[in-house]
């Protein structure tokens, strides 16, 4: 048996068949965090490198078996 999951949460991914499941990015969010990380790099001489942790959306679809 083979499973698929997908990343960005594409719309047409539910018009597949099966429909695929995929991780929805909370791309808002990354890119408003994108824009403070630059603009602190810019004008921060003390800028320190940044590890920053998003939580994405499950979107279940047919291809995958649903999680115990």
């Amino acid at each position: 048996q083979v499973e698929v999951t997908a990343f960005d949460g594409l719309e047409i991914s539910q018009y597949s068949w099966p429909s695929l499941t995929t991780i929805v990015q909370p791309l808002k969010q990354i890119s408003d965090l994108s824009a403070e990380v630059i603009h602190d790099a810019v004008t921060n001489p003390g800028h320190q490198p940044q590890h920053i942790l998003l939580e994405g959306t499950l979107r279940l679809g047919e291809s995958t078996s649903r999680p115990l």
